[in-house]
């Protein structure tokens, strides 16, 4: 997504999908929130579900794809240890 300039806003344990059939995939769903930035340009929305959105989303700054990885790692964090981290 990211390299096709696209930030999804809304990364959380609902909006990704895992397979475990024969090929294990995951899958990133729920598209109402991302949008398509052009190079250097920099969303300054409020969206998302708060125990993901990175700081500076909370905090109302400019942001760009970076914010997404945020959410995946507050993700990873619920799958590895049981619980949100904040």
């Amino acid at each position: 997504l990211h390299s096709k300039g696209i930030i999804h806003r809304d990364l959380k344990p609902q909006n990704i999908l895992l397979s475990y059939t024969s090929r294990r995939k995951s899958s990133v769903t729920d598209f109402g929130f991302a949008r398509y930035l052009h190079s250097n340009m920099m969303a300054a929305t409020l969206c998302g579900s708060p125990m993901y959105m990175a700081p500076e989303v909370i905090m109302s700054q400019h942001y760009d794809a970076k914010a997404d990885l945020w959410s995946i790692g507050t993700v990873i964090y619920q799958c590895l240890v049981g619980k949100p981290p904040f």
